[in-house]
């Protein structure tokens, strides 16, 4: 049997052209909730971080004058 092809090449060429965009801004959109995953996750980090440091820092702040303390003693 003889596989005849009445749609216009033009058409199939948009239809195919239409396809490929189609998978470039899907592929786009992956990357893109993919990077905004990360950075959410490295703000979450960050976040974490600075609320350690803020503890530890008011930590060695209360510990100061007993340090001065023991320096005037070994002295």
């Amino acid at each position: 049997m003889v596989n005849i092809n009445l749609l216009p090449q033009e058409f199939i060429q948009r239809q195919k052209f239409k396809e490929i965009v189609s998978l470039v801004i899907l592929s786009a959109g992956i990357v893109s909730v993919v990077l905004i995953l990360f950075y959410i996750l490295q703000l979450s980090t960050l976040i974490k971080l600075q609320t350690e440091l803020a503890i530890i820092q008011r930590e060695i702040k209360s510990l100061e004058p007993i340090v001065k303390e023991v320096d005037q003693l070994q002295k």
